[in-house]
């Protein structure tokens, strides 16, 4: 999987906010995506990241807003 990944801004907490493209992987979309990385939430906020049965990590979203 390959990504084309551009910080855009800062949420809380100091939080990054990323602009990003999957590229060359058929199940995501490749359009534009905008977000976090789940790896740096969970430094400040760990009770928003989910870690999936394959390793990869999620963040709920509803928990980084709460």
């Amino acid at each position: 999987m390959s990504f084309f990944i551009k910080k855009i801004g800062k949420l809380r907490k100091g939080i990054n906010i990323y602009s990003y493209n999957y590229i060359d992987y058929k199940d995501l979309p490749k359009e534009k995506q905008i977000g976090v990385m789940a790896q740096e939430v969970e430094k400040v906020m760990p009770e928003a990241v989910i870690t999936r049965a394959d390793g990869y990590k999620m963040v709920d979203y509803g928990v980084l807003n709460a």
